[in-house]
């Protein structure tokens, strides 16, 4: 996946060869649908940790989430829109993600999921589920809500604040 993000591939190219190393043949065809998620998300986070490098070489202290708002946006990203965030704390959760395993991004940058029974959004942590209603922004940072992309298919973004 890196390989194409380098190349300059989009996320149907990426996704087309993801699902050639894996399950290109005809006895296991794959569902192309599910390899054009990983691949959004994969490139949708490489395009947004890639620009808080940029904040941070600025000197941007803070950054927007942003949503698209659009018919397509989903609540949880709309929940997310307009809350501020630390160019430094979401930093060093970007610089324990490329150094980690790919499989402690969970961990490090969590999706959260939508408890329909409570209405909030959670993520899982050591101590199990914790609801998102009512943390403060610094409790978000902490555990890493707050770098998009939100979801496989989420197409969010940051901006700044210029006064």
């Amino acid at each position: 996946m890196l390989k194409g993000i380098e190349e300059g591939l989009g996320r149907k190219e990426i996704a087309r060869r993801l699902r050639a190393l894996t399950y290109g043949t005809r006895e296991i065809p794959g569902k192309i649908e599910l390899y054009n998620r990983v691949a959004s998300a994969s490139v949708n986070r490489a395009r947004n940790w890639g620009s808080l490098f940029s904040l941070e070489e600025a000197g941007i202290g803070t950054y927007i989430w942003r949503a698209v708002g659009d018919e397509r946006t989903c609540s949880r990203c709309f929940y997310l829109d307009g809350m501020e965030f630390s160019t430094s704390k979401m930093m060093s959760h970007v610089r324990m993600a490329l150094k980690g395993s790919p499989a402690d991004i969970e961990w490090i940058s969590p999706w959260p999921t939508h408890d329909l029974a409570r209405d909030d959004y959670y993520i899982r942590t050591p101590l199990g589920r914790e609801y998102l209603r009512g943390k403060p922004t610094s409790w978000l940072e902490d555990h890493g809500v707050g770098l998009p992309p939100a979801h496989a298919s989420c197409r969010c973004t940051t901006t700044i604040v210029v006064s």
